[in-house]
């Protein structure tokens, strides 16, 4: 899927002010099932503070994304579910690996919550 980004400006005239990029490249928004990843199972569903819960997710390519990481970074250390942060710190390591295409299991803890 492809969109070109424009933003319309409010303004005091009568008409609202169109603004558009010089170049459409620029402005040129690409959506890629490819990179687009897929949660498949939150367990437990209900969350609450200091529980812990298993995410079960394909990351499809974005794992090919990440690149220059220390050896003491990590992929993701955290994530919001809900308006949860889920925290994943704890959880995984720096040499933990995640697989492009497949079903891939991490647990995190829940942090601070919504009301």
């Amino acid at each position: 899927m492809t969109f070109w980004i424009s933003v319309v400006a409010q303004t005091d005239f009568p008409s609202d002010a169109l603004l558009e990029c010089g170049n459409m490249n620029y402005c040129k928004f690409v959506m890629k099932r490819d990179y687009t990843p897929h949660i498949y199972f939150i367990s437990p569903r209900v969350t609450y503070l200091d529980s812990f819960t298993s995410i079960t997710f394909n990351p499809k390519n974005t794992m090919n994304l990440i690149k220059d990481l220390e050896s003491d970074e990590f992929p993701f250390i955290n994530a919001r579910i809900g308006g949860n942060l889920v925290d994943f710190e704890d959880t995984v390591a720096s040499d933990t690996g995640f697989h492009s295409f497949w079903r891939n299991t991490v647990s995190g803890q829940i942090g601070e919550n919504t009301i």
